[in-house]
């Protein structure tokens, strides 16, 4: 199931190598590697940005950091750390 939808529109006022520079709300400059593009995206384009939420995977890595840090404590002798 997934979250929270939200939707801007952003321009592509120009693309530095592998970098687009999109300008959002109030002008302001957004850098966006250019490989999450959509292909044929070029300058002067106007685009359509959704963001959701992956609750599922959002659950799943805080189960998986919970496991980990509760596996790190318990295996923690409080001794020195040999490096």
């Amino acid at each position: 199931m997934q979250g929270q939808r939200r939707e801007t529109r952003a321009f592509v006022d120009r693309i530095e190598e592998e970098i687009a520079v999109l300008l959002i709300a109030n002008d302001e400059e957004m850098d966006l590697p250019r490989v999450l593009l959509p292909e044929k995206a070029k300058e002067g384009d106007w685009l359509v940005l959704v963001t959701t939420i992956d609750d599922a995977e959002t659950r799943a890595r805080r189960q998986a950091a919970r496991e980990l840090r509760a596996r790190l404590a318990t295996d923690d002798d409080q001794g020195d750390l040999d490096l």
